[in-house]
């Protein structure tokens, strides 16, 4: 299979990645959903520029992303320099819960939490509370967090981008701005990324794909991400 890419794509095409996956400030591209062997096996290799090789454990694959049981499923990519980020960085997902999913499932996360978090994660906090994007360094954290205008539901899609941009930490939820998080420092965790689970609390639902960029996106970049994938999804 030839893969094609454009930057920004405004149509839906099966075989079209919508991201420019040359972009040097991407530091990892998982289409979770693209149906080529590279992704629909036990092991995967990345899109973007490093093409790096991850391992998949349970997650079944379908054409909008890997579906996770709520029980131990997760997609694991080995921790490289380029993937240990201490300033700005941008964190895209698109997930959809089921109705298994509770308090603190991990989504997307390169931290530890002994005793307090080091790193980042973007997680599920709860229905009613929303989405949480949070970055500490062992000894504070601070969180952004949002719902998207309402209770989050199951079956639902939902864009998550967390921002870290200088002090702030910003997190939309399909294009709507949450509550933000400020001060503290990002210090990385030395550990892999992992989606799928956090210590003990796994997601349940899918995961269409993941996007890390070692910069903080404008508005702007975040609107048209949104614009070309959205189709997949929403």
């Amino acid at each position: 299979m030839t893969i094609l890419t454009k930057p920004y794509m405004q149509t839906g095409n099966a075989h079209l990645l919508p991201i420019d996956r040359n972009d040097p400030s991407l530091v990892l591209y998982l289409p979770l959903w693209y149906p080529h062997g590279d992704m629909t096996g036990s092991t995967i290799y990345s899109y973007d520029k490093n093409r790096r090789t991850g391992t998949v454990s349970g997650a079944v694959w379908g054409s909008t992303g890997r579906f996770f049981d709520h029980s131990n499923d997760t997609v694991t990519i080995p921790n490289t320099a380029s993937l240990q980020l201490t300033g700005d960085m941008t964190v895209i997902a698109w997930v959809q819960p089921d109705s298994n999913s509770d308090d603190y499932d991990g989504i997307v996360i390169k931290s530890n939490q002994s005793p307090t978090i080091t790193g980042w994660e973007l997680l599920l906090r709860s229905a009613a509370v929303g989405f949480y994007f949070v970055i500490g360094n062992g000894v504070a954290q601070k969180t952004a967090y949002g719902t998207g205008g309402a209770a989050i539901a199951a079956g639902t899609w939902y864009q998550l981008v967390g921002v870290r941009s200088g002090t702030t930490n910003s997190l939309y939820i399909n294009l709507v701005k949450g509550t933000d998080g400020t001060s503290g420092t990002l210090v990385d965790s030395g550990t892999n990324v992992v989606a799928g689970l956090r210590t003990g609390q796994a997601w349940g639902g899918k995961i269409g794909e993941i996007c890390i960029y070692n910069r903080a996106l404008p508005v702007g970049e975040i609107t048209r991400n949104h614009q070309a994938t959205k189709w997949r999804y929403l």
